[in-house]
């Protein structure tokens, strides 16, 4: 009964971290792309019109 109980109080502080890590992860991502693509913008205004 112990090594169960113990698990399962482990278990789901762990599986909580893991979705909020996943979710930090995704914001980080997202920033990281829209920092990028705006700079690249910047430095090759002509990008644009190349991707058309």
């Amino acid at each position: 009964m112990l090594p169960n109980g113990h698990s399962s109080t482990i278990e789901r502080p762990v599986i909580t971290a893991k979705i909020l890590l996943n979710k930090l992860y995704l914001k980080i991502v997202i920033a990281l792309d829209k920092i990028v693509s705006f700079r690249f913008n910047k430095i090759f205004p002509c990008s644009t019109l190349l991707n058309k």
